[in-house]
């Protein structure tokens, strides 16, 4: 340290300058420069195609948990003490019915008669010229407070191969295919023409909305045919 008297150069312990034998008064303030280093760091902008890429990132990982966010929401049930999301699948109910056995079915009471027979199409503008009919009674029973029939989408037959099964409907009068509006409590019998495969199961599959129905129907052929011109 330097003497504030003298500016000779002294140590710190010293009261008395040796030089200028004058006191020291080490509360005084020294003069003596204060060494500093400055450091200097280069710090260099991220280039323009990086800052788009980290921000493109950060934009998807943000839509990706608001998509998480909304499905959780929207489809989520309680399990036990966790929520845990899931989408809900509704099961339909299958009904089996036998034949000769009245079921409900679209506000209507149906039953499919076991009293079948086959018949050969005879009809040289038909492409089913010549094929085996099966023709199926059917009686069906208006439950509703108004007019109403059987709506011919809501039923489909299948053969026993499992493959659906055309309807020739439009070459009979009597055919459920083309029924009329029933009055309330009102009751009739029409008739099921389905083409003929083979012998075996034939199945008659009744659907709407969260309504199944199924029919089983053995079908042997029979060695008298009648022929429809």
């Amino acid at each position: 340290m330097k003497c504030p008297n003298c500016n000779k150069i002294i140590k710190k312990k010293d009261t008395v300058c040796r030089f200028c034998q004058k006191e020291i008064n080490n509360n005084e303030p020294i003069n003596e420069p204060i060494k500093t280093r400055v450091i200097y760091q280069v710090i260099e902008a991220p280039s323009t195609k990086w800052l788009v890429l980290t921000l493109g990132i950060l934009s998807f990982i943000t839509l990706i948990e608001t998509s998480f966010g909304i499905w959780y929401f929207f489809f989520k049930e309680k399990n036990g003490t966790h929520d845990a999301p899931y989408i809900k699948v509704l099961k339909t109910p299958i009904k089996k019915f036998e034949i000769d056995t009245p079921f409900e079915f679209d506000d209507l009471e149906i039953t499919i008669k076991k009293e079948y027979y086959i018949t050969k199409l005879e009809n040289k503008y038909s492409i089913y010229n010549g094929k085996d009919v099966i023709v199926i009674p059917v009686s069906i029973k208006n439950n509703y407070e108004k007019n109403h029939s059987l709506n011919l989408f809501y039923y489909t037959i299948y053969g026993p191969n499992n493959n659906e099964i055309d309807e020739v409907a439009g070459y009979f009068d009597e055919a459920l295919y083309y029924e009329e509006d029933l009055k309330p409590n009102e009751y009739h019998i029409k008739y099921l023409y389905i083409l003929y495969d083979k012998d075996g199961t034939y199945t008659i599959k009744f659907n709407k909305n969260n309504q199944q129905i199924i029919v089983k129907y053995e079908i042997i052929k029979d060695l008298n045919i009648d022929t429809i011109e």
